[in-house]
């Protein structure tokens, strides 16, 4: 029974929506393709017009052949031969449908009104999860043009099929877009039609009061206006016979006999659904005469309700065949331009490495291809332990909490070790004293960078954690382990100058960076107690701890000082393997494709120091400072936003990108960079 008045509804929710704009616009006469066409057709896919000589002379064009394709199966759906209509349908989408963006917005109306017509379909034949697919990937496409016209339709559909499936939730939601489509777009029919969904909505609440008194609010205003009410007078109609107004439903379902003698196409099921229900009512009353005339409306009605189950088998075969074909054409397609843009990005980058070496090649000096050479073998020996990482992990000779384990290793032994031997060594009252300009400097420069690396970001990603991970990347670079390197081979006669000018750095870490970037959920707010705890953490500790000693030149005993100084001296090599463990378990393709993060790694290397250097030409600076700061400026990203993270749970995979990515372009970048060293 519960079909039965759906199918009514339809009547009154659907019967326009397969017009535009209220008419029915004229099909093809004749099959598309299929043999040969006379006279002038109208597309009801376009609304222009076209000779037949035309469209055979366009044949192997299928954007042309998919119109004729909607036009023909049009015309079945305006006849009620959903069966016939059905297969059309899904060939204009098989004909055209691609990867949305290389589709043209004609391509994606007429996709999405195939869609839509099938969700036609799919309605008539009460398959109503289908018809609830379909309609949404027709709205989908829609959203895409922002074509409010059939922006409504499709909603409309959406409902109507949630409606049937007893989904209020998503019928709500629907009827929040709709309202405001509908007094945008100012269809009459389609205003009604939105009305119409509200007052079934009502019904389905079991306020059937609140939706009777809409349903004849309805019917008086267009009666009035000369509209059409038969639609709205039988869907009442239905509604009332399923509710408890049984017995005042009869003059409503009555209506649809006036179409005998108004509507010579008038659906003889429709009739003999209508006949059914009124031959129970007098049936109930004892008009047995009556009940003889309704019976003869039924023969029809019965042979197709005999028919629904085969019939929809067929059309459930047939959608999911398209479907399935639909969707592995569709991801081949993906993987197809997929493997275009990495090979275009493999091509470009190729083409990158080798006009930078060039310039490398013209601008570096004698001097510079040390620092080439230097900062190359460098990397190697980084990238080297990466690797190590990388093929253990492959391998499964470590077990899979390695990656937990190391970087709880490096959070609580290994950083807090090279902090204090790092502050114990250099943060004496003589070095401060004597170098002091150096470390104002280098304050200076940080409380600089620092902001400029916050905004940076919140450009670039809405994401708050990568947000903070980008932050803390542009804010510290690899002045430690990388500088180190660097500056002891290049510049040995300042390297405990360099080592000063880290220290504001090393204290803004953990200061600010660990324990707000690093340690802290992004955008949460944090309460007191949580605070404290991310800035009481081993290498905030450690720090404290080496400050003081260094201040008061305490001196270690000789083992203390060993440990100190061996565990810190582990920090970036085991770093550099826990990299090659996470590396392991990310996609390198996609790492490589990540444009924010090429982003990031450029600002930091060329960016960043050439600001610098800009600044620097316009004050007096002394060598020993110029080339101390852009040290710092020049290096790779930092070995933090991998070891802090992964210590505590969280992804490192942005992270890893990072530190492959940046290191790699420094070979290049520092070398040109240090060009501009006075």
């Amino acid at each position: 029974m519960r079909r039965i008045w759906i199918l009514i509804l339809f009547l009154a929710f659907g019967c326009q929506q397969t017009t535009v704009n209220g008419q029915q616009t004229s099909c093809m006469e004749t099959e598309p393709v299929e043999g040969t066409t006379s006279g002038t057709l109208t597309s009801s896919a376009t609304g222009d017009p076209r000779t037949a000589d035309t469209c055979l002379l366009i044949k192997e064009d299928k954007l042309s052949i998919a119109k004729q394709y909607y036009d023909s199966a049009y015309r079945y759906l305006a006849n009620h031969d959903y069966m016939s209509s059905l297969p059309k349908l899904i060939k204009v989408a098989e004909l055209i449908e691609s990867l949305p963006e290389d589709m043209s917005d004609e391509e994606i109306h007429l996709t999405s009104r195939a869609y839509y017509q099938m969700g036609e379909v799919f309605s008539r034949m009460f398959i109503n999860s289908y018809a609830a697919e379909t309609a949404l990937r027709a709205s989908q496409y829609q959203d895409m043009r922002q074509d409010s016209v059939w922006m409504l339709y499709t909603k409309i559909r959406l409902a109507q099929s949630y409606q049937t499936m007893s989904e209020y939730d998503s019928v709500e939601f629907y009827i929040k877009q709709i309202i405001p489509l509908s007094d945008s777009v100012k269809h009459p029919d389609d205003y009604w039609v939105a009305l119409n969904l509200i007052a079934k909505h009502h019904y389905d609440k079991k306020e059937y009061d609140t939706a009777f008194v809409l349903f004849q609010n309805i019917i008086d205003f267009k009666y009035r206006r000369n509209m059409t009410t038969l639609s709205d007078s039988v869907s009442k109609g239905v509604l009332m016979f399923h509710s408890p107004y049984k017995y005042q439903s009869k003059p409503y379902l009555l209506k649809m006999f006036d179409m005998i003698a108004t509507d010579p196409q008038v659906n003889m099921r429709d009739m003999g659904l209508m006949a059914f229900l009124l031959s129970k009512l007098y049936d109930e009353e004892g008009n047995k005469d009556s009940v003889a005339i309704c019976n003869k409306f039924m023969p029809e009605f019965i042979d197709d309700m005999a028919n629904d189950k085969s019939d929809e088998m067929k059309a459930k075969i047939l959608y999911e065949q398209f479907k399935e074909e639909r969707d592995s054409r569709l991801n081949e397609l993906k993987l197809r331009k997929e493997r275009i843009r990495n090979r275009n990005i493999a091509i470009y980058s190729v083409i990158v490495i080798i006009v930078l070496l060039i310039i490398a090649n013209i601008l570096i000096r004698r001097r510079n291809m040390t620092i080439f050479q230097s900062t190359l073998n460098q990397t190697a020996f980084l990238f080297g332990l990466i690797v190590i990482g990388y093929i253990l992990a492959k391998l499964k000779v470590l077990p899979d909490n390695s990656a937990t384990v190391l970087s709880k290793l490096e959070n609580n032994v290994f950083i807090p070790a090279l902090v204090m031997g790092t502050f114990i060594t250099n943060f004496t009252s003589k070095n401060l004293t004597n170098l002091g300009p150096v470390f104002v400097t280098s304050f200076i420069i940080a409380i600089i960078i620092i902001p400029i690396a916050v905004l940076i970001p919140k450009l670039i990603t809405k994401d708050k954690y990568i947000q903070n991970i980008y932050t803390y990347g542009l804010s510290f670079s690899n002045f430690g382990f990388m500088g180190n390197a660097v500056v002891s081979s290049l510049f040995p006669e300042i390297f405990m100058e360099y080592l000063i000018f880290t220290l504001p750095l090393w204290i803004f870490i953990y200061i600010w960076g660990v324990p707000r970037l690093l340690i802290a959920d992004s955008g949460k707010k944090q309460t007191f107690k949580e605070s404290l705890k991310s800035f009481i953490n081993p290498m905030f500790v450690a720090m404290i701890i080496g400050m003081i000693i260094g201040l008061l030149n305490i001196r270690l005993p000789k083992w203390i000082d060993s440990i100190v100084s061996v565990s810190g001296s582990c920090m970036s090599p085991v770093a550099m393997i826990l990299t090659g463990i996470v590396v392991s378990s990310i996609s390198l393709k996609k790492t490589f494709t990540n444009l924010k993060i090429y982003l990031v790694s450029f600002i930091r290397l060329a960016v960043f120091p050439l600001i610098f250097i800009f600044i620097a030409s316009f004050f007096k600076m002394s060598e020993t400072i110029y080339i101390c700061a852009l040290c710092s400026l020049a290096m790779p990203l930092g070995l933090n936003t991998i070891v802090i993270p992964s210590a505590l749970g969280k992804d490192t995979s942005v992270a890893a990108g990072m530190t492959l990515i940046s290191h790699l372009l420094s070979c290049v970048s520092i070398p040109l960079i240090f060009t501009f060293i006075k």
